[in-house]
């Protein structure tokens, strides 16, 4: 085979009929030449240089790179979880606000941790004794408000880890529909605008879970992910908060009543 090839080089072009019919490792026939990739089947080969035979080295051309980015294009808009590019974005519009704050604060995530504190609020009311609707709605709101603010905090700080991944990779912060500085600013009216309403319309103690709710999830739990499986300890604790909140409002104090419901979620 190499005697062949050496041949070949004196003739200027490799004959075609014996060259179809070879199956060395390496080597490949086209229709008007040989293509041979080194240095995979003849020591010494990247020392012969021969009119009609071309050679390879191992690095990628420009032509496959090409392919490879559209490979990832298109497993990126299938959704893949090989390829995680976020996609970028324009500012978000005054109409766009409302929905990204929404997002920020996972509002149907927040939803539901209202609605704990509404059940137990619920259940710290004495038997035989009306429910009153308008504190039910403030201690609500109040956390409502805390909670989005957690969560819109989270998603500041784990913006580049959200970058990562194809399900949080087009997140408003990650796109750029709104800078940090936005994203702090929202977080922040949101939380102290909750806890200042618990703190002026229900009672103290309930303001201060509801702060501490935020700086637990904001501080502990959310930079625990990243570096041990005990965060989900955390956020046990950070679940259990919203039921005692809904269960202070009605008494003005943590007792056991309040123990009891945080325990059960």
């Amino acid at each position: 085979m190499a005697r062949r090839l050496q041949l070949a080089a004196q003739w200027g072009t490799a004959p075609a009929g014996w060259l179809r019919k070879c199956r060395a490792p390496g080597v490949h026939v086209g229709g008007v030449g040989v293509s041979a990739r080194s240095p995979s089947f003849a020591s010494g080969w990247d020392s012969v240089r021969m009119p009609g035979v071309r050679q390879h080295s191992d690095s990628p051309s420009a032509a496959e790179l090409a392919a490879r980015g559209a490979a990832a294009d298109a497993a990126q808009q299938k959704g893949s979880d090989d390829v995680h590019f976020p996609a970028k974005a324009t500012a978000a519009t005054v109409a766009e606000l409302p929905s990204i704050y929404f997002e920020m604060g996972k509002g149907k995530l927040s939803a539901l941790v209202t609605l704990t504190a509404a059940a137990s609020y619920a259940m710290a009311v004495p038997v035989g004794a009306p429910i009153m609707w308008d504190m039910l709605a403030i201690t609500s709101g109040g956390t409502m408000l805390a909670a989005m603010s957690a969560s819109a905090f989270n998603q500041i700080v784990e913006r580049e880890n959200d970058k990562l991944m194809t399900r949080t990779a087009r997140r408003p912060l990650v796109t750029g529909k709104i800078s940090p500085e936005h994203g702090y600013t929202v977080a922040s009216l949101a939380g102290v605008g909750g806890v200042t309403l618990l703190a002026l319309q229900i009672n103290p103690v309930t303001a201060a879970l509801g702060a501490a709710n935020i700086a637990l999830y904001t501080c502990v739990y959310t930079p625990m992910k990243q570096k041990t499986m005990w965060n989900t300890w955390v956020g046990a604790v950070v679940g259990a908060i919203p039921p005692m909140m809904g269960w202070a409002a009605v008494t003005g104090n943590v007792g056991v009543g309040a123990l009891v419901m945080g325990g059960v979620l």
